[in-house]
C-alpha cells in the first residue's frame, strides 16, 4: 500500500449549524496555498479521503460517494 508523499493537503471546514462541510486543499508547489475543492462548498457532512499521490479525493456522505481530481 502506497502513502501520500505528503506533497498534497487537504482540510474541512465544518459548518455544525448547516451541517455542511467545505474542502480545501493545498500543494506543495504553491506553499500549500489552500484553496477550496472545485464543487465541494457548503455540501452534506460527509468523510473525504486523498489519494496516495495527492491528485484526487473522494467523499462519502452515507448516501453518495463523489469523487474528483485536485489540479
Amino acid at each position: 500500500m502506497s502513502k501520500n508523499n505528503g506533497s498534497t493537503a487537504i482540510i474541512t471546514d465544518r459548518n455544525m449549524m448547516t451541517t455542511t462541510d467545505s474542502y480545501y486543499y493545498g500543494k506543495e508547489a504553491n506553499g500549500f496555498k489552500m484553496v477550496p475543492v472545485d464543487g465541494q462548498t457548503n455540501t452534506p457532512m460527509s468523510v473525504i479521503r486523498l489519494s496516495a499521490n495527492g491528485n484526487a479525493y473522494v467523499t462519502w456522505d452515507g448516501f453518495q460517494i463523489t469523487w474528483g481530481e485536485l489540479k
